[in-house]
């Protein structure tokens, strides 16, 4: 396995700032290490550039992953945990307190086995909810804090203007195999993309058939509005019965 170049070890710390970027911020940070060290740059070769410094971070338990925004359908790569799913030990969660991962773990449970989303007053009142070993009871105010500080690193996405909270990109790719091992039967994947879908539209029919979490469809937005664009009478693509949901205009 060759080293990481000059580039690509300024490509990564620039990745470790900010913990997860945009697809134009990612190609601007390639084509600015690769013009720092006069390296050759192609922007079609952003790809392989990431995969080569994969498999040099790798053995320690990081790796840099793609995902999409489950609402915009956006690019985004982040720098993840792969060593441990467990939700405690994940390393780009250590500066949190024992109540603060209480809580968020409770806001994730809710999110997850609901609909895809949590009203922010539910999510502030699950401090009601948190028993750790801490005898300090954890307040409103600092839920509120909590959750502002998890929206600024990317683990969720808060709606301004609807009062929900989702996970954002950054969460879903992060707590991937914590949220799969942890909740079975609501982690499911998008049966267009493959990705893990916890925002979407999901066929009833399937559903009431289900045998099994893989026997659901379900599509995140951007997947419906791909895969049903100029469909006058859209179908599920498993059952083939009709699709009761509203497509949205755009995802």
């Amino acid at each position: 396995m060759e080293a990481m170049s000059d580039e690509q070890r300024v490509f990564l710390q620039m990745l470790m700032s900010k913990n997860i970027m945009d697809a134009s911020g990612v190609k601007m940070a390639h084509r600015a290490s690769c013009a720092r060290f006069e390296a050759n740059y192609d922007q079609t070769n952003l790809g392989q550039f990431v995969q080569e410094i994969n498999r040099n971070i790798k053995p320690v338990g990081i790796e840099i992953k793609k995902g999409l925004s489950e609402f915009t359908g956006s690019s985004y790569y982040a720098l993840v945990n792969t060593y441990d799913s467990d939700f405690l030990k994940n390393p780009h969660l250590a500066t949190y307190t024992v109540n603060e991962l209480e809580l968020f773990k409770k806001i994730v449970q809710k999110i997850v086995n609901g609909d895809g989303e949590i009203n922010t007053i539910q999510a502030v009142n699950l401090t009601d909810e948190i028993k750790t070993i801490s005898k300090k009871r954890m307040t409103k105010k600092e839920a509120e804090t909590l959750i502002e500080s998890l929206s600024t690193a990317g683990w969720i996405t808060i709606h301004k203007g609807k009062g929900i909270i989702s996970l954002g990109t950054r969460g879903i790719l992060e707590l991937d195999q914590y949220i799969s091992k942890t909740y079975p039967l609501s982690a499911i994947n998008c049966n267009i993309c493959k990705r893990l879908c916890i925002k979407g539209q999901m066929c009833s029919v399937c559903e009431d058939r289900a045998e099994r979490p893989e026997d659901n469809t379900k599509l995140h937005l951007y997947c419906a509005v791909r895969l049903f664009k100029d469909q006058t009478n859209p179908k599920c693509p498993k059952c083939k019965h009709d699709w009761e949901h509203q497509i949205p205009r755009q995802a």
